[in-house]
């Protein structure tokens, strides 16, 4: 098989994955159409690549067995998926490549809902138990105060608590800077050596200083949006008013029984906005 040949199979596995695909939105559908070919495209690529193989063999590589796809696929962890696997998996069975990827996408919103999509951020390298608790505690702490009501809250909440920890962290770097002796300092008196210069020591601290004012900043700045949608989104409740100002336009309501309830005294005059 030439490499015109496998360009139109890989045609045609496009067509039949978007034909196939009938019951996620149509925006969604083509862009996981488009994600399913590019993978699968460049498991062809990497197969012909570095294994030296011709085009038709690539692909029967890259193609592999959907079947045996099926069964080791649904037990693997659903953030270790990829593209290429949903797509073989939808050679043989659509419906359930669908429902793979809506287990995905529902693993994923529960993941931030909950907090630790925001905590991996902090792990750059390593994941610790305590750290993800430390970070959970924070996340914790600000959600009990302000009991946040829909995705908007629960993001600025993640947004300080993110703040919070990275303060805290550099706080931690500023006072074991500002405590301990530095290295170049130590092998200086030690061993009468020096290592070349990079970062001065008043340099780094000032960093953490500068690093600490940043997160506190993002963390106020948060703190003042949280506050201002809180704020600007309650709704208001007007009772028994016979002229209400809404933005200095004045509406009047009940009819006749304004005149009497003025001469009773009972209109409100309310001013929103």
């Amino acid at each position: 098989m030439n490499a015109v040949a496998t360009e139109e199979r890989l045609e045609q596995k496009t067509i039949a994955r978007e034909s196939a695909v009938t019951t996620v939105d149509r925006l969604e559908q083509k862009n996981i159409a488009r994600e399913c070919a590019a993978d699968f495209a460049g498991m062809v690529e990497w197969y012909r690549k570095h294994c030296r193989t011709n085009a038709e063999d690539a692909f029967s590589k890259a193609t592999g067995n959907p079947q045996e796809d099926l069964e080791r696929v649904l037990r693997s962890p659903l953030d270790q998926i990829h593209w290429h696997e949903i797509d073989n998996i939808a050679t043989i069975d659509a419906e359930k490549a669908l429902e793979l990827w809506a287990s995905i996408k529902r693993e994923a919103l529960e993941e931030l809902q909950s907090g630790h999509r925001a905590a991996k951020t902090m792990e750059a390298t390593q994941s610790h138990p305590w750290q993800r608790a430390q970070f959970l505690a924070i996340r914790q702490e600000l959600g009990e105060e302000w009991r946040p009501r829909n995705g908007m809250e629960r993001q600025l909440i993640d947004t300080m608590a993110l703040a919070q920890a990275n303060y805290l962290l550099w706080l931690t770097k500023l006072n074991c800077w500002t405590s301990l002796e530095s290295y170049s300092e130590k092998k200086l008196a030690d061993e009468g050596q020096w290592t070349p210069p990079r970062v001065s020591d008043s340099e780094a601290i000032e960093r953490a200083a500068a690093m600490m004012d940043r997160f506190n900043k993002i963390f106020l700045r948060s703190l003042r949006a949280l506050r201002d949608l809180r704020r600007y989104s309650r709704p208001v409740i007007v009772q028994h008013a016979g002229q209400v100002n809404v933005g200095g336009q004045h509406l009047n309501v009940a009819g006749a029984s304004i005149e009497k309830e003025a001469a009773s005294g009972t209109i409100h005059n309310v001013l929103v906005g």
